[in-house]
């Protein structure tokens, strides 16, 4: 006789695989371990899906992974040209575009937590790395807006990925440790007003480009 499947468990299956992939990242996890946590016996699992990286594929979608990069390049793309985020009012783009980052990452704050610090063996291993990059792109773009010309030694680069390294895991961190939309917001505006703060010493430190450091001396004499 044929079963029936209902909608309700399987979403209460890929709620459970969403959770237990969040706790235990994706090697540790079990099937059994998943039908635990849904409350269902290790053969209805099979029922709906066909293994774990089937249930990790409903569980953690790539459009999630796609819209979170759009969202954050957003945002580092909203802070260009500006020195004081304390100076922009609440309809600022800036402010506009945290906020709707503030909300994604909320609503998908497990799928967040397993792309970016329990990727390993999923199609998402890699991807914080990936984003690391962008930030660093991005941050080099933010100083050059405000003193240009910077260009960046290898110096400066590495400190740069190293800091944005730290500021991936430290946004994992707090999606870990908080699930409610005020105190995820306000613990992110304080490690990002740190960051900020850190990242404008960072370029404003690093030496300008010999050709530019020629000109200053052919003017000065």
């Amino acid at each position: 006789m044929t079963q029936i499947r209902k909608p309700e468990i399987e979403l209460r299956i890929v709620a459970a695989a969403r959770r237990v992939f969040a706790d235990l990242g994706f090697a540790a996890t079990s099937i059994a371990a998943i039908a635990a946590a849904a409350a269902v016996s290790t053969g209805n699992v099979y029922r709906y899906f066909a293994g774990k990286d089937a249930l990790f594929a409903a569980a953690v979608p790539a459009t999630v992974a796609r819209d979170l990069r759009v969202l954050i390049r957003r945002r580092t793309g909203a802070v260009r040209g500006v020195a004081d985020l304390d100076a922009l009012g609440p309809d600022s783009r800036y402010r506009l575009v945290s906020a709707e980052l503030l909300q994604f990452c909320v609503a998908h704050r497990l799928e967040v937590v397993i792309m970016l610090g329990r990727a390993a063996g999923t199609p998402f291993d890699g991807l914080a790395e990936r984003m690391v990059r962008d930030l660093v792109q991005q941050a080099i773009a933010h100083g050059a807006s405000l003193r240009p010309p910077v260009v960046v030694g290898p110096t400066t680069r590495f400190v740069l990925e190293q800091l944005y390294r730290g500021f991936v895991a430290a946004m994992v961190a707090v999606l870990v440790r908080y699930d409610r939309e005020a105190d995820i917001g306000a613990a992110v505006d304080r490690y990002a007003a740190y960051h900020l703060t850190g990242l404008a010493r960072i370029l404003a430190t690093e030496p300008a480009p010999a050709h530019t450091q020629a000109h200053a001396k052919e003017r000065r004499s």
